[in-house]
């Protein structure tokens, strides 16, 4: 179907006149950016999306990049009270291990509660259950020098056959679009407008 649209634009119409119903694939930076509100272009996007009622997905998996964010974030501030600086707190971020559980436990909820009140369907990373899906992901990630999550996260969208892949990771965009329709947010509702 991807092919019968030469553009995003020809998809994005097709869509508007209810041709076809569009699914929108979330990569963690554009949740992110609606469950902490600070991306104005993404929550006018995603307020859209849910009154046109078009499907949004992503990865089960962005939950985990989610609490990696949140748990990264916590501990620079934690460590910045302290007087780190930030080169030492760059140094000793994959060793955040003071976190205590306490902490964890506190990020989780929050990070769950944000999510609950976010309507995007977070599919089971299981998905990536058949030989052909990590195929997909490991020559992507052959081909690319997309990081592991992002081969991963491309690889869930062609699988469950997205039709626009959004991010706001302008290489991860780059090489996506070789790939599926992609865009940032500010682009779609540039042409949603």
């Amino acid at each position: 179907i991807q092919a019968e649209y030469l553009t995003i634009e020809e998809l994005l119409t097709a869509s508007l006149r209810d041709e076809i119903v569009p699914i929108f694939y979330f990569d963690t930076n554009v949740i992110l950016d609606i469950i902490d509100r600070r991306k104005e272009s993404s929550l006018r996007l995603y307020d859209f999306l849910i009154q046109k009622n078009w499907s949004m997905v992503t990865s089960v998996f962005a939950k985990v990049e989610i609490y990696e964010t949140k748990q990264k974030d916590r501990f620079r501030q934690e460590k910045e009270l302290l007087g780190w600086t930030g080169e030492k707190i760059r140094k000793n971020m994959d060793k955040r291990r003071d976190l205590t559980n306490d902490t964890l436990k506190s990020i989780a909820e929050r990070i769950n509660s944000n999510l609950n009140d976010v309507i995007i369907h977070f599919n089971p990373f299981t998905h990536l259950d058949k030989d052909e899906d990590w195929v997909l992901a490991e020559g992507i990630k052959e081909k690319t020098n997309l990081s592991d999550k992002d081969s991963i996260h491309l690889a869930e969208a062609l699988s469950i056959n997205c039709r626009i892949f959004l991010t706001r990771d302008q290489f991860l965009l780059n090489i996506a679009r070789n790939y599926i329709f992609s865009a940032n947010p500010d682009e779609i509702m540039d042409v949603l407008q």
